[in-house]
């Protein structure tokens, strides 16, 4: 009888070792997955995110050292480049002040215009709504609307 009962014990727990094997084998799978996914993304990011901090008086610095590295400029080049996008950037800010108030009054109409319409709770609601996005909609400058910056929303 000893014979049969070994035997019997052999059966039943192969398939139960078989089971736990492929279930730390999957969790093995989905580990690996997510470690190789994560630091794959935060690679991207890392390499997606803008060097010049959305910061015009930067950005002529930063073409010129992207532009050096990618198209390997000579040191005379990049001062030619970083010449011509310092005289532009110049010219960008001061049509960004001359624009900057006009749209800023656009937006102000906007919310005047809307006001009226809701109730007073409404409008209270929406007034702060309305400061919250344009926070979002002015460039980390304050000179104007322009496109949001990512980081101070977090």
């Amino acid at each position: 009888m000893t014979d049969s009962s070994s035997e019997l014990e052999l059966t039943v727990a192969a398939p139960r070792r078989a089971w736990v094997r492929s279930l730390l084998f999957s969790m093995m799978i989905l580990v690996c997955g997510a470690v190789i996914g994560s630091v794959s993304t935060a690679l991207y990011m890392q390499d997606r995110e803008p060097r010049f901090g959305h910061r015009p008086e930067n950005m002529a610095q930063y073409i010129a050292d992207e532009m050096e590295h990618k198209y390997g400029l000579t040191p005379e080049q990049k001062q030619k480049v970083l010449g011509v996008f310092e005289e532009h950037s110049k010219k960008l800010a001061e049509i960004r002040a001359e624009v900057g108030p006009r749209v800023e009054a656009e937006f102000e109409a906007v919310r005047k215009s809307v006001e009226p319409i809701l109730t007073p709770e409404q409008a209270e609601a929406w007034s702060k709504e309305y400061e919250r996005m344009r926070h979002k909609w002015r460039p980390r400058g304050g000179d104007g609307p322009g496109p949001r910056d990512e980081r101070k929303d977090k």
